[in-house]
């Protein structure tokens, strides 16, 4: 996504009303936030079709190995399609300023509330983004767990190898290329890989796992993002602190995992996908965000004395899980 089309601005005359060097800035920090949607298939709603976004995709045909018989017509194949739909939803926020506020004070500028606006809007998009696909139906448990009130132990690489398994067994194409190593230094291959997200507490429990390579000893330096931790045996993992984990959901709490509530275990949701596995909807000809600033002073006929000033921001957006086959969940403890 690139900074041009992320932002649109609404006044003509804060350049003139408003110090807005900060704006390129405010651009550049809200990316990070946008983790998630950089992973997803991205398509427009156009406008004036209604709320709804339907996707579709064939159902692969069967494959048997069975030879035509000898003067018989083979049966016809039955050629399908299937249907996720959903629906676009709008968001936003403002925040306000007063004539004397801004006239009268130096230390916060409509310029600082705007940034941290975007910032917010980028956040309220990737955790709108993470509740939509932790909620994926496939699932496995970390240790002997059957369910997640009986979690009780850490990501190892068992559980890696299993989301590896059906992934590929479901046919899910990988996310990532392969990047070699550098010839003469002490780096390592990745190969293409799916691609595995969560919250920031679980590095530990990553790197202590067998087989684990962390991302500066990637051959050529390569990374999705600068949330991403390393890989193993097929996933590359990016961690960051809005993907937050199931609170107080797991097995009782013990002395040596993660417990906000000091009476069950904080479960952590992993999400391995493959390629398709949710999109992402905006709206055509809204842009992906779209900001407005009006800084106090300008009078209206709401405002006859130009005594407020605001900044908002309004989104469309809709996530939507494609294929519940090209995505897995891994439910694990933490360590403190």
């Amino acid at each position: 996504m690139s900074n041009q089309g992320f932002i649109q601005y609404g006044s003509a005359s804060l350049q003139q009303r408003v110090d807005l060097y900060a704006v390129p800035k405010a651009l550049v920090n809200a990316q990070p936030w946008l983790m998630l949607e950089k992973l997803g298939s991205r398509t427009d709603l156009p406008k004036n079709k209604g709320e709804n976004i339907v996707w579709q995709r064939f159902v692969p045909f069967d494959v048997p190995t069975d030879a035509m018989v000898e003067g018989q017509t083979p049966t016809p194949l039955n050629f399908q399609k299937e249907n996720t739909s959903n629906r676009i939803r709008k968001f936003g926020a403002y925040v306000q300023i007063t004539d004397h506020f801004q006239q009268l004070h130096s230390d916060v500028k409509l310029s600082d509330m705007t940034e941290e606006l975007v910032k917010r809007a980028a956040t309220q998009k990737e955790l709108l983004t993470w509740e939509a696909i932790r909620g994926g139906t496939q699932v496995t448990y970390a240790g002997t767990a059957t369910s997640r009130a009986t979690v009780d132990d850490v990501i190892t690489l068992a559980e890696v190898r299993k989301a590896t398994n059906v992934l590929s067994n479901n046919h899910g194409m990988f996310l990532t290329s392969k990047l070699n190593a550098s010839t003469g230094q002490a780096t390592e291959p990745v190969q293409p890989s799916f691609v595995g997200v969560g919250h920031r507490d679980l590095d530990g429990d990553l790197r202590d796992m067998d087989k684990f390579v962390e991302s500066h000893r990637y051959g050529s330096g390569s990374t999705l993002n600068t949330y991403e931790v390393g890989s193993c045996e097929g996933i590359r993992f990016c961690l960051t602190p809005h993907l937050e984990p199931f609170w107080g959901a797991g097995n009782t709490a013990t002395a040596t995992e993660r417990s906000r509530d000091g009476v069950a275990l904080d479960v952590y949701p992993v999400v391995v996908m493959a390629q398709n596995f949710f999109g992402i909807t905006n709206l055509s000809g809204a842009g992906n965000v779209k900001v407005t600033v009006e800084p106090a002073g300008k009078a209206t006929k709401d405002d006859p004395t130009g005594e407020r000033g605001f900044a908002s921001y309004v989104f469309w957006y809709a996530v939507t899980r494609l294929n519940e086959r090209w995505g897995v969940r891994i439910e694990a403890a933490c360590s403190v």
